[in-house]
Formats: structure tokens, C-alpha cells, sequence
């Protein structure tokens, strides 16, 4: 039996950066979300081996979460690509970069990965086969050689938040590496089914 390889277009066409700042100030238990250039996370990211973050990468996760387009940075000359292609037992690297932008204040973040269009459950009416895939998605998210995520499903990955046991100084940049891969044995009621994934980075004030 042969399986069908399929085209992911709608799961990289919808690979997002998301930001949440809070600035709490201790002395009045005052929580209110950032605003201007006072505390702030920017995201950039890319499909591109070996990428790094060029200035004009960066953007606000928030309030509108930052698409990435992968297979080209918004700071190089790059063409951006089509739709990637993906079966059972294949894999696709991407990085995504978080940058402290605070002129002063240290931040503690947290990471967690969700699907911001759940469709568990559905099926096609057509074939009734399920439209959901990030159920099946295994997840692996290394930094600088640590593997912070190893070989996670997407739903248990989602349920899981990564902290950063150290806060990040002003102007600390992370750099994430992001392996999203199929079991080989996934069958064929899932060649049809796509999904989103976004990464959002949560970070409050030290």
C-alpha cells in the first residue's frame, strides 16, 4: 500500500509568532500590559538553514500574531517558498528567534505551543477522514544544542509551558530550532488534514 505524500500548505502558510508583556509594578500590585518602547518581546523567524534574525526581521507578536514565512526572511533576498511537502516519517526544521527589547528591565519568559485553530474532531464530510493533524505532530525545540522539547505530540506539547530558569538581561536575544516531524507509520485517513501551529512567547518584567 502506498501512502499518499501531501502537500502541508495550510500548516506553513499559518506558522505564527505570538507575544504576551506584562509590566507588574511591585510596589502598588499595578499588572498592566506593555505599551510603546518600556517592555516588549519582538519574534522573527524563518525555514532557512543556519538563519539568524537580520534587523529588519523582527516584529510584534502583539495584539496580531507575526506570520512566518517560511522559506524566506523578511531581511534577506530570499524568493519567498511555496507550500512544503511532508509524509509519514518526514520531518521540517524551522527557527524562531525571541529578543527582549526593554531598555532596562530584565524579563522572564515562558514558552508554549499551541494549534490557534483547533479542529479536533472534525471530519471531511466528504471522506470522513479527519481535517485536524496536529494531534499526530511530533515536536522537537533545541536551543544552542539543549534540547528543550524532545519528540513531544502536538497535544502534549500544548499542554506543557517551557520557562527559562533565567531571566533575560535587556537586548538578550534566544534562538529556538524547531523540528516538526510525522510517524512513519501515520496511515492514510491523515493525508488529507493540515493544521496551525503558533509559538507564543510570554514574558513579565524581573
Amino acid at each position: 500500500m502506498h501512502r499518499k505524500i501531501w502537500s502541508w500548505g495550510a500548516l506553513l502558510g499559518v506558522v505564527t509568532l505570538a507575544t504576551s508583556a506584562m509590566v507588574v509594578d511591585s510596589d502598588t500590585v499595578d499588572v498592566r500590559f506593555a505599551q510603546g518602547d518600556d517592555f516588549d518581546i519582538m519574534v522573527a523567524g524563518s525555514l532557512e538553514p543556519g538563519w539568524t534574525p537580520h534587523p529588519a526581521s523582527w516584529g510584534h507578536g502583539n495584539p496580531d500574531a507575526y506570520d512566518v514565512v517560511l522559506g524566506a526572511d523578511p531581511g534577506s533576498d530570499a524568493r519567498p517558498g511555496g507550500p512544503q511537502v511532508i509524509g509519514p516519517g518526514g520531518q521540517l526544521t524551522f527557527r524562531v528567534a525571541a529578543l527582549n527589547t526593554s531598555p532596562g528591565l530584565p524579563a522572564r519568559v515562558a514558552l508554549t505551543v499551541t494549534d490557534p485553530d483547533d479542529r479536533s474532531g472534525t471530519t471531511d464530510p466528504a471522506t470522513g477522514r479527519p481535517v485536524e493533524l496536529f494531534g499526530q505532530l511530533r515536536f522537537t525545540i533545541v536551543e544552542d544544542g539543549e534540547v528543550l522539547v524532545d519528540d513531544l505530540d502536538g497535544p502534549a506539547l500544548a499542554a506543557a509551558t517551557h520557562e527559562w530558569t533565567e531571566s533575560w538581561a535587556p537586548d538578550e536575544m534566544h534562538l529556538l530550532e524547531v523540528t516538526v516531524a510525522l510517524p512513519a507509520d501515520l496511515d492514510n485517513q491523515w493525508q488529507d488534514a493540515t493544521s496551525a501551529i503558533q509559538l507564543r512567547f510570554e514574558a513579565q518584567n524581573d
